[in-house]
């Protein structure tokens, strides 16, 4: 089983001041020193370490950031219906990537009744948009369903007349 990094046990208010300092900016020694003054014994490498993984995970949510403005400019002109597909599809990855997040969670040994809530919200999230996409099926059948309605109708309105053409 994988180790896990001493900041990650620590209690989540002492983690979150530590992610706001290195959000800061601060520097690895600066961290350290932190903790300690807090009666944490927490190496400078375990900071490090932690360090490199809090980037890793802002560098994930500032490519979906990215990612969700440039889709929203790419879909400014798009049919409601390709954009409610689209954006099932975009939040059912997003699912996954979050399920995988929490699993990875799980096995670095974090707060289980927090993984619990989390995994909570993700599954009434999960809930609602599904609903969401089944009612857009629903309604683009619908849609379908009176297009041929209407198709036919005109259809057999065409069928009634009578056409004559006159060949030289």
């Amino acid at each position: 089983m994988a180790h896990v990094n001493k900041v990650k046990k620590l209690k989540s208010e002492l983690r979150e001041t530590v992610n706001k300092l290195l959000q800061k900016g601060e520097t690895i020694d600066t961290i350290t020193v932190f903790l300690r003054n807090e009666g944490e014994n927490i190496s400078r490498s375990s900071v490090g370490r932690y360090r490199i993984e809090w980037q890793e995970a802002v560098k994930d949510i500032e490519e979906a950031r990215a990612f969700a403005e440039m889709t929203v400019e790419k879909l400014a002109n798009q049919s409601e219906d390709k954009i409610a597909v689209l954006n099932s599809q975009l939040l059912e990855t997003a699912f996954h990537r979050l399920l995988q997040g929490l699993h990875q969670l799980e096995r670095n040994g974090e707060d289980t009744e927090k993984i619990i809530k989390l995994y909570e919200r993700l599954a009434k999230a999960h809930k609602y948009v599904s609903s969401a996409h089944a009612d857009d099926v629903d309604t683009t059948i619908k849609k379908n369903d009176y297009a041929l309605d209407t198709a036919i109708a005109s259809e057999s309105e065409q069928d009634k007349s009578l056409t004559v053409s006159f060949i030289k």
